[in-house]
């Protein structure tokens, strides 16, 4: 019984998840539309003061809620590294401080060194070997 009412569960919980993600998905593409029917009805906006910053603000919003669904559908350690490099950029591009811009230098380098050292290679004898 227990172990029925857990297969359920994990059944229900990849459902859900699946449902999310298609919404997820739904609303990035709607955003992504939005951004450019606005870019094509008035392209002299990116000319204006804050209008570029806008723009970069939007889409990397899309990129960053991309990289999310990416999580979502295969969540594995790249996944997160991904979006978290996405994030940290997204906030050097839009933030011209820095003090800001260099601790977010420092903080896609460390994720940059986490990844390669997360890294395996199987060799043929099925030893596992960091790169």
């Amino acid at each position: 019984m227990k172990e029925k009412t857990l297969s359920i569960l994990r059944r229900t919980a990849r459902y859900l998840e699946i449902t999310l993600s298609v919404v997820i998905a739904a609303v990035i593409g709607y955003l992504i539309v939005k951004l450019i029917i606005s870019l094509l009805t008035d392209p002299a906006a990116l000319t204006a003061a804050d209008g570029m910053n806008d723009f970069l603000s939007s889409a990397f919003t899309l990129i960053v809620g991309i990289e999310f669904l990416v999580l979502a559908l295969n969540p594995s350690a790249d996944s997160v590294l991904d979006m978290l490099v996405f994030t940290v950029a997204r906030q050097i591009v839009l933030n011209h401080d820095m003090v800001s811009t260099l601790l977010g230098i420092v903080c896609i380098g460390v994720l940059l060194e986490i990844r390669r050292r997360m890294q395996v290679v199987k060799k043929e004898g099925g030893e596992v070997v960091s790169k």
